[in-house]
């Protein structure tokens, strides 16, 4: 770091090289973090796995001093989930409301349950989600698209 202020004549110059110089930096890190959050894609990882690089990520951003509003990871998680997930995704984004990143995490991990689960037993996720869809609702009938 003194190589970098050995040349300022006054203290303010030497603390004006170093402001801009960590800004800059800051700013570059902070693209850097926002461009992986962006890119971020779940692919064959668990959910638990996920979720803590999307935490992990945001709070980077926090650090640096970036904004990152509470609906950030929760938008930035969806974003990078495949078509097994796409019914879950829009259930989620046509709420009312947004869940908080936690409870996303927690509906994330028994859909994901659902998922494997089905899978493991030759079905799709739609069979999933429309055989649990009937559930509670006095019709007695669980629906399956499995042939």
């Amino acid at each position: 770091m003194i190589v970098h202020i050995q040349d300022a004549k006054s203290r303010k110059q030497a603390w004006d090289t170093l402001v801009k110089m960590y800004s800059t930096n800051t700013q570059a890190r902070k693209m850097q973090f926002k461009q992986k959050l962006h890119n971020l894609e779940k692919n064959k990882m668990n959910i638990n796995d996920y979720s803590t690089k999307v935490k992990n990520l945001a709070n980077a951003l926090a650090s640096i001093g970036a904004h990152v509003d509470d609906e950030d990871p929760v938008a930035m998680t969806l974003n990078g989930f495949g078509k097994n997930y796409s019914q879950f995704r829009i259930s989620i984004i046509v709420r009312e409301t947004f869940p908080d990143f936690q409870d996303l995490i927690t509906l994330l991990i028994t859909e994901e349950m659902k998922i494997v689960g089905t899978s493991t037993n030759g079905g799709s996720q739609e069979s999933a989600f429309y055989s649990n869809s009937n559930k509670g609702r006095g019709r007695g009938v669980k629906t399956s698209f499995r042939s």
